[in-house]
């Protein structure tokens, strides 16, 4: 791979491209998560409570467990036809499966078909991100300048966290300005169909960035080949897992579930918890850059077990402050946790770039990262809803984010520094 040397202008340009479809991608990803408690009753009227939520957060991790796919479809195309085609793709595909959700008719309307329908969508969505987040990651690590790699691939989990932000944001002045009647009867949709603007601006960004992977190289790649490849890579694909598993875990089960949790518990009706969940991922912001950056200086892979160690310690207190109920106890314990969560994702694109062959780097990237969040992380709402209201296990998904911790934890110590590593021995090293 011949990495081209760009003005400081131009990187700026082509990470805006990333960071803002990264930005529209997560947006439209995470509404539903924050709907989810709204969604159920509309989409699973003849259903408990209990199973109204279960199954709306099971949409929701379909999502995720689609992701694996996305990442097999989409992977690939980034390797074969470039990172360019594979951004531009992953985009209008969460913008189209997006605007499709939020003009879908409700089970009232039209029954089963319903349910149905919003699966699909959140297929299509998962699909999507299956390429979005680990693509954006790549492009940004292999465009940057070796000793700023770490901070400037963090801008594109910047756009991630941003995403995530506005659509807590949004869920938030939705249940502030409207009636819970409003909100049920047409607010819900509002959200979904805010991401269309954004989609529309990040694909005519995205259609002119340049390629950071040579043109002959490209050429000898065949999709066969790269399954192949990632099949005999089998120890980085789980090496990358474990890497990722536990921060994602820890991220889904205080920043997505946490919050639902208590707007339908203690907190039942009260906005207040939207409004905290939005500025604590807003203060983490900062933290993602910090991480790459630190990563850069001191080492991805220290940093990356000083952040584990520190989420080790903290998980148990601060799942105990976000359930009870009172704000400054959420806060606090959200402040725990978002910090070490911030900056793991601030530099773990670029640790896990470093890592990989360039030939098959989209792919296995996408591959390795779409399955930990399709088993582990992005199902860890659901896992916790089931642990916490079907078994009355009350320290269920704190143990269950100890464990993903854990396996983290042991994979960091085997692993060698990766902060030095030229793009191109990585692809000599296979």
């Amino acid at each position: 791979m011949q990495q081209t040397q760009h003005s400081k202008e131009g990187i700026a340009r082509v990470m805006l491209a990333a960071t803002i479809g990264n930005v529209m991608e997560w947006y439209d990803f995470a509404v539903y998560g924050y709907l989810a408690t709204t969604l159920g009753p509309l989409f699973f009227p003849n259903e408990s409570q209990t199973a109204q939520t279960l199954s709306a957060f099971a949409v929701f991790a379909v999502g995720y467990l689609m992701r694996p796919v996305g990442a097999m479809v989409l992977g690939p195309i980034g390797d074969r036809f470039g990172r360019r085609a594979m951004l531009v793709i992953s985009v209008t595909l969460m913008g189209l499966s997006s605007l499709v959700m939020g003009l879908l008719p409700t089970f009232a309307q039209i029954g089963v078909a319903a349910p149905v329908l919003m699966v699909l969508c959140r297929m299509g969505q998962g699909m999507s991100v299956g390429g979005e987040y680990t693509g954006s990651m790549t492009y940004s690590a292999e465009i940057a300048p070796i000793r700023w790699r770490g901070t400037l691939s963090s801008l594109a989990t910047v756009g991630c966290l941003t995403g995530f932000l506005l659509g807590s944001a949004t869920d938030w002045i939705l249940k502030e300005q409207l009636s819970e009647a409003a909100v049920s009867a047409w607010g819900w949709r509002v959200p979904f169909l805010l991401g269309l603007p954004i989609c529309a601006i990040a694909v005519w960004l995205r259609s002119s960035l340049p390629e950071t992977q040579d043109q002959v190289a490209r050429e000898d790649l065949r999709v066969g080949k790269v399954f192949k490849d990632i099949t005999r890579n089998y120890r980085k694909t789980f090496e990358i897992i474990s890497i990722v598993t536990g921060v994602n875990i820890a991220f889904y089960l205080f920043f997505v579930w946490a919050p639902d949790l208590l707007e339908q518990g203690v907190a039942k009706g009260e906005p207040w918890v939207q409004g905290f969940n939005t500025m604590s991922m807003a203060y983490q912001i900062p933290f993602l850059v910090m991480g790459g950056y630190f990563s850069d200086r001191l080492g991805r892979r220290s940093v990356s077990i000083a952040c584990v160690l520190m989420l080790l310690i903290v998980s148990v207190p601060a799942m105990h402050l976000c359930q009870s109920g009172i704000k400054s106890e959420f806060a606090i314990g959200q402040a725990l946790v978002g910090i070490p969560v911030s900056i793991l994702f601030g530099l773990q694109g670029a640790m896990i770039v470093e890592l990989t062959p360039a030939a098959i780097r989209c792919s296995l990237f996408s591959v390795a990262y779409s399955l930990a969040i399709a088993l582990f992380a992005g199902t860890s709402p659901l896992i916790a809803t089931w642990l916490t209201q079907s078994l009355k296990w009350h320290w269920g998904p704190v143990t269950y984010l100890m464990v993903g911790l854990l396996v983290s934890l042991w994979t960091l110590f085997t692993m060698p520094e990766t902060n030095q590593r030229s793009l191109m021995q990585v692809n000599s090293a296979r």
